[in-house]
C-alpha cells in the first residue's frame, strides 16, 4: 500500500521531471499539432482597487506565453512571486518576453490585444500555454494561473481574468479537452 501511495505521488507531483509527454503542474495538454491562438487578454481589478487597504498602491501583472518545457525548466510553477516582483529587478521576469500590466485605483481594466507584436515573439517560440502572475497580497498558487493557448480550446477571441482579493479568477469559459486527453497524467486547475 505505502508503495502504491509513493508512486501515485511521483506521478502526481513529479509532472516537470518527466519525458516531455508528461506534463506538469496546473497545466493542461494540447492535442498534438494543436495551433496556438492569438486573444485580447482583458485583465480587470474588479473593485479589488476600491478597497482602502490596497488604494493608493499600484499592483503589477504580468502575461508570459511559455511551451510546457520551458514552464517546468524554469519552475514557473513554484516560483516565489516575491522575488519575481521584487522592484529591484528578477532575472526570470527581466528574461521573459512579459506583456506587463500594471493597475491603480484610476485603472482597472487592461487589455492585451491580439495584434500586439509580443503574440509574434511567443508564436516564434512555438508557446503553448499563458501563465498570468500578479502582485498581491493573495496565496501564491492564486496569484498565478496558467490557460492554454490551444485554438480548439476557445469558441471567443477574448479572454477575461479579474484580479480579485483572493487572486486571479479566469471569467472565460473554455472548451472542455479534447476526447480521449490523457487526463490521469496532469493536474487541472
Amino acid at each position: 500500500m505505502r508503495m502504491a501511495l509513493l508512486l501515485l505521488g511521483l506521478l502526481f507531483f513529479g509532472g516537470c521531471t518527466q519525458n516531455e509527454g508528461f506534463w506538469g503542474p496546473v497545466l493542461e495538454v494540447s492535442p498534438p499539432n494543436s495551433v496556438m491562438g492569438k486573444y485580447d487578454v482583458t485583465l480587470s481589478s474588479g473593485r479589488l482597487l476600491n478597497n482602502t487597504d490596497v488604494e493608493s498602491r499600484a499592483l503589477e501583472v504580468d502575461v508570459i506565453a511559455l511551451t510546457n518545457k520551458k514552464y517546468c525548466q524554469d519552475k514557473w510553477f513554484e516560483y516565489d512571486l516575491k522575488s519575481y516582483f521584487d522592484p529591484n529587478g528578477d532575472t526570470l521576469r527581466d528574461n521573459s518576453p512579459v506583456w506587463r500590466a500594471t493597475f491603480s485605483s484610476t485603472e482597472n481594466k487592461q487589455t492585451l490585444q491580439s495584434d500586439n507584436p509580443i503574440w509574434a515573439i511567443w508564436e516564434a517560440s512555438n508557446a503553448t500555454h499563458l501563465v498570468v502572475v500578479a502582485q498581491g497580497d493573495a496565496e501564491e498558487d492564486s496569484r498565478r494561473i496558467v490557460i492554454p493557448l490551444d485554438r480548439s480550446r476557445w469558441l471567443e477571441d477574448d479572454i477575461e481574468i479579474r484580479l480579485m482579493g483572493s487572486g486571479l479568477v479566469l471569467r472565460t469559459r473554455r472548451l472542455p479537452p479534447w476526447p480521449g486527453q490523457p487526463s490521469a497524467k496532469f493536474q487541472s486547475y
